[in-house]
């Protein structure tokens, strides 16, 4: 879909759900800066291709939030019709939903791309709402294929020990602990 279509579609899906807003995140799952093509929906929503920024898309306006890096780069590559630029600073952004009263409004957010710090600090925000990707993923229609990569042993040279063992030493330690595994 056009930018142009994303935005409405979001805003239907929040009608839908009882939202007043959306978080993306530029994080992946894996809180990974430079992630994936595939992962990155605040490119696929906004255009923006920096490594590090956020979005709040809310029912009747849509902003970015990026740093001083990327300033320049996000007034070139988003609609600056359809999003308003801000400063990327929690301080900012915390004064910022405080004006918009979000207090207690339900705003959603991918639940695969918060780390619990980062939830930490929009649940003290708004009431966020986990949801999964697929409110954003169903609009990417020319969404990269996802990558996959062959797994690999770490060199001993650089790990100092085994695969086989450090899971001897952890079966060890986990014995010795009186627990049945470890996450």
């Amino acid at each position: 879909k056009q930018l142009s279509q994303i935005l409405p579609a979001i805003r239907q899906h929040l009608r839908l759900s009882n939202l007043r807003g959306l978080w993306i995140d530029k994080n992946d799952c894996h809180n990974s800066e430079y992630g994936d093509p595939e992962d990155n929906y605040l490119s696929f929503v906004t255009g923006f291709m920096g490594s590090q920024g956020l979005a709040l898309i809310l029912m009747d306006r849509a902003y970015i939030f990026v740093d001083g890096r990327y300033t320049l780069q996000a007034a070139k590559e988003v609609d600056l019709g359809s999003f308003e630029i801000k400063n990327y600073k929690r301080k900012i952004i915390q004064e910022f939903c405080e004006e918009l009263n979000l207090k207690d409004e339900p705003i959603g957010f991918l639940s695969t791309a918060l780390t619990l710090e980062q939830y930490g600090f929009y649940k003290d925000l708004c009431a966020l709402r986990a949801m999964d990707e697929t409110c954003l993923s169903s609009l990417w229609q020319d969404r990269p294929a996802k990558k996959y990569y062959p797994i690999s042993d770490y060199p001993i040279s650089f790990a100092g020990k085994s695969r086989d063992a450090k899971i001897q030493d952890l079966q060890m330690t986990c014995q010795k602990a009186g627990v049945d595994g470890v996450f």
